[in-house]
């Protein structure tokens, strides 16, 4: 398994923190960021990771949205866009959203 780390600050490390899912693996309780968190944190990466760990990233934002259930018509998801990435990051998003099955 995979793991991505991002430094951060106190203030930011406290809003994710109070926000927080807890997921269990292999019998031990873990603390993850919450969906919303983890998209701003891939398209944060996405935006100033480089070209190869943009797809990657970008493709994970589908897969995450998809796996929540939201929609790339979310308002809330434009403006996740717009503050940690960029409106062409969003508009890839919602390229690779309708090229692999959605509306």
């Amino acid at each position: 398994m995979d793991a991505d780390i991002l430094f951060v600050d106190a203030p930011t490390f406290e809003k994710l923190w109070q926000a927080r899912q807890s997921v269990p693996i292999s019998g031990v309780e873990f603390f993850i960021p919450s969906t919303q968190h983890l998209l701003a944190m891939k398209l944060h990466a996405a935006q100033h990771g480089g070209v190869q760990r943009t797809f990657r990233d970008l493709a994970d934002c589908v897969s995450l949205m998809r796996a929540q259930g939201l929609t790339h018509a979310d308002e809330n998801f434009h403006r996740v866009c717009q503050t940690y990435a960029s409106e062409e990051i969003y508009r890839t998003v919602l390229d690779a959203w309708r090229k692999t099955g959605g509306v």
